[in-house]
């Protein structure tokens, strides 16, 4: 089937056509719906794949471009090999040169680049040497990057994402797509990446923003995505500094990034060790019971709705989690608090999150009673960040947080926008972890205004 879109500034359409044998099946419609398909009976099967044809010259001439995957190329059995072996195990660096060693052999120029990179990786390079390498690898580059990209060529070196705001950033290690950043993604990007050779063992993934079309979201192509199973860090949305980070006091960062269909994609990382959702929707219910998370060290789940803590903690795979980061959504008129005490209590109970030494829940009202779980569970053995930024945490917490500091593992503290004096912040202070407790409001508001410190659009 050969596959066709139109987009004329009003609406998107797609057209596909089929040839079997004497029949011509067409499927057209709006992008996004099912369409509707005509299937057409010729005399025989000259006539059939002469029509099929000229309608393909017809809707060429009406403005439509033709969509369809190319077909796979067929590769020497060494090659497949060669291939085969980077995937089962991208970092094996004998894999590597063995690859240089066959493409050069062939003549290709992408051994003499594969080459280059490797030899850029010995820290004992002089100088000068590197500096050659380095001429020699922005040539090569210059020369061949179209080609090496194949499908992903026109994105990312020219930029024809069909928006005029689409930006990306590519690099390389090894010969190979190593790393991308994508900004107002479409969904013709992600089409080309999920079914792109060239990015097959692409290890970092950062999209800022996307945009939609016809009711689609620009990720649905990334679903599972043979080209992404290597990833080991994936960014959706916006990420702060922490020098941005730490000016958010009495209000929280804006979110422009739409999550649909994020979790889908995280499910075909089975290497992600680096997670992070700062986007909205997030089906934190799926993502938090996944199973395919056995290698994930950081998770931060930011401007969500929903953080079922509990789903979470009950999870076996996450026993490598290092880093649990979560920072909600403005809280919106008639919703309780998104996390709340019954949340941390999961979390620093949990027989699975041993391995978490960061931990990061603000906009919580969990206050004193949170901090109690936290101090009972013995989590601060093996804590050594603490964020509770906007909450609602008194003298009485901080008494209690103190006390239980001597001989712990903690080294920064974040109760900055809680509900403190001087007398819970010195005691704190004097146990010599670093504090930070700035902007601290009434423990008589009854407003709550410390929960709306996220995004509130």
């Amino acid at each position: 089937m050969r596959t066709f879109e139109l987009g004329d500034g009003t609406s998107q359409k797609f057209w596909n056509i089929e040839l079997s044998g004497a029949e011509i099946t067409i499927a057209t419609g709006k992008i996004g719906t099912a369409g509707r398909k005509q299937t057409k009976a010729c005399p025989h099967e000259g006539a059939a794949r002469r029509e099929h044809d000229r309608l393909i010259v017809e809707q060429v001439g009406k403005g439509y471009k033709e969509t369809t995957a190319p077909p796979p190329r067929q590769l020497p059995p060494t090659c497949q090999g060669l291939l085969a072996a980077l995937a089962e195990d991208p970092d094996d660096l004998a894999s590597h040169v063995a690859y240089a060693d066959y493409l050069t052999e062939q003549g290709a120029p992408l051994g003499e680049f594969v080459r280059t990179q490797l030899a850029l990786e010995d820290v004992g390079l002089a100088p000068a040497g590197r500096e050659k390498l380095r001429q020699r690898e922005t040539e090569l580059l210059g020369l061949h990057a179209r080609s090496w990209l194949g499908e992903l060529g026109p994105f990312l070196l020219d930029g024809a994402a069909g928006f005029d705001l689409f930006e990306a950033e590519p690099s390389f290690r090894r010969g190979w797509l190593d790393a991308l950043k994508a900004n107002f993604a479409t969904f013709a990007f992600c089409r080309a990446l999920a079914r792109a050779p060239e990015a097959r063992l692409l290890r970092r993934l950062e999209v800022s923003r996307t945009h939609y079309a016809d009711r689609r979201s620009p990720l649905d192509p990334l679903a599972d995505a043979p080209a992404l199973a290597n990833v080991r860090a994936f960014v959706l949305g916006e990420p702060l500094s922490p020098e941005e980070d730490a000016r958010y006091l009495d209000h929280g960062p804006s979110c422009s990034t739409n999550g649909d269909g994020c979790v889908a994609v995280v499910k075909g990382m089975p290497r992600l060790e680096e997670l992070r959702l700062l986007c909205r929707p997030v089906d934190a219910a799926q993502l938090f019971a996944l199973e395919t998370l056995g290698r994930l060290r950081v998770l931060q789940v930011d401007h969500s709705h929903d953080y079922p803590l509990e789903l979470l903690a009950n999870n076996p795979s996450l026993g490598n989690l290092t880093h649990l980061l979560c920072w909600p959504h403005a809280l919106e008129e008639g919703d309780q608090a998104y996390l709340r005490a019954d949340g941390v209590r999961a979390v620093v109970a949990s027989p699975h999150l041993r391995s978490l030494t960061h931990l990061r829940l603000r906009c919580s009202d969990a206050g004193d009673e949170g901090v109690r779980e936290i101090v009972a569970s013995g989590a601060l053995k093996r804590l050594t960040w603490l964020d509770l930024r906007h909450g609602n945490v008194t003298d009485e917490g901080a008494l209690a947080l103190a006390d239980a500091l001597a001989g712990s593992s903690l080294r920064h503290l974040d109760l900055c926008n809680n509900a403190l004096t001087a007398r819970g912040t010195q005691a704190l202070q004097a146990t010599g972890v670093g504090l930070r407790a700035e902007g601290q409001h009434n423990p008589e508001d009854d407003e709550r205004r410390y929960l709306s410190c996220g995004d509130c659009e």
